[in-house]
């Protein structure tokens, strides 16, 4: 029995790429075509964004962790330094 294979193809045109609901992301709307680097949400220490030319992504830290806007990373709250009230 032969195994039979169907692939779908979905064009899209650059004008109606720009219509996608793509997630809200803090990232620069320009940015150079090798650029790959993550932003700290301004408003909530747990989010941040992934930044590329390509797919920019909204992300969150898991398991209560905080993004740390200098170390590019989720850290618990108390060493990411993005919350105020996690100070030392």
């Amino acid at each position: 029995m032969a195994a039979t294979l169907s692939l779908t193809t979905l064009a899209v045109s650059p004008a109606q790429a720009g219509t996608l609901p793509w997630p809200k992301t803090d990232c620069p709307s320009e940015m150079a075509i090798n650029a790959h680097f993550k932003v700290a949400d301004p408003n909530d220490p747990r989010m941040y964004s992934e930044c590329n030319a390509w797919f920019p992504l909204k992300k969150t830290c898991k398991n209560g962790m905080h993004f740390s806007p200098t170390q590019l990373k989720c850290m618990r709250p108390e060493d990411a330094g993005a919350d105020p009230k996690y100070a030392r």
